[in-house]
């Protein structure tokens, strides 16, 4: 497999074709009514069918020239950018993490757009169609793209993954109190596993709360998120039945539309002074299909 191709993640997702909002809707529906498992469905909303699933960290890794590459591990770059977050940020936020919570201290990175080794996702569908359907750089144009994941489902498979290199009982220590220490030794420090897991800081910012936000989160900084995604559900002989990838065309302002009534806009889900002006150009300046 090519690089580029072995980046694209949508080859391990279930399709699901939807002529429009309302399809989208009914098949939601559908997919919660299957019972295919017990567990909630995490959502994530892109713009574009076959853009990646690539954390801002990686993303901004990727841009850097060869020479900084090469001196520099991942995980000593982020180290060192989570660091000087911490020295300069503390006039800037009323209750700082403990030094030592790396999780929650990426949680805020995140919160305000610093690149982080962790990617956005919800248990809201609506909220990722918001993020899937609103226009960022000019006109809607080409098919919005909502991915879904059973993440019960996931965990279990990583507990397993996990139980192959002894370090499930990290895991479990982890899980148990959020502490920072276990999340050091799991997702930088560690054995170099890849796996995705999906999980979240023992306390959660305003965001997360609102946006009924949670992060997946790569084992392997070193390998890109794809990889770690692929090394998770490899040999998923049922991986149809969790994980799907809806497409939606032609659907834009009538999700708005409708998104609006739902109370899912800008301004609620983004409860600052940047959400509140934003939220203008959607009221006022509603997008030409």
């Amino acid at each position: 497999m090519n690089a580029n191709k072995r980046e694209n993640v949508s080859d391990l997702f279930r399709r699901i074709q939807c002529a429009g909002w309302a399809d989208f809707l009914d098949k939601l529906r559908r997919l919660s009514m299957a019972g295919t498992s017990d567990s909630p469905w995490i959502y994530r909303g892109q713009s574009a069918e076959h853009s990646t699933l690539r954390p801002l960290f990686e993303r901004c890794w990727n841009r850097l020239p060869d020479k900084t590459t090469k001196k520099w591990t991942r995980v000593r770059w982020q180290d060192e950018m989570v660091r000087d977050f911490q020295r300069r940020s503390g006039h800037l936020i009323s209750s700082p993490p403990t030094s030592d919570d790396w999780l929650e201290w990426l949680a805020v990175m995140q919160h305000y757009g610093a690149p982080t080794q962790l990617l956005d996702w919800s248990y809201s569908p609506y909220v990722a169609a918001h993020a899937a359907v609103k226009d960022k750089d000019g006109p809607l144009e080409g098919d919005a793209a909502v991915w879904a994941v059973d993440a019960q489902w996931l965990a279990k498979r990583v507990e397993r993954l996990l139980r192959r290199y002894r370090l499930d009982k990290m895991l479990a220590r982890f899980l148990e109190k959020r502490s920072g220490e276990f999340f050091v030794r799991l997702f930088r420090a560690g054995k170099r596993v890849k796996f995705v897991y999906p999980l979240n800081p023992l306390r959660l910012n305003e965001r997360l709360t609102i946006q009924q936000g949670v992060f997946l989160c790569q084992g392997d900084l070193e390998a890109s998120f794809a990889e770690n995604l692929r090394a998770t559900v490899a040999n998923a002989m049922n991986r149809d039945d969790h994980m799907k990838l809806f497409v939606i065309r032609g659907c834009h302002w009538d999700a708005l539309d409708e998104l609006r009534h739902m109370n899912v806009t800008e301004a609620s889900l983004f409860p600052e002074i940047d959400g509140f002006a934003r939220d203008y150009r959607y009221r006022l300046f509603p997008p030409q299909e």
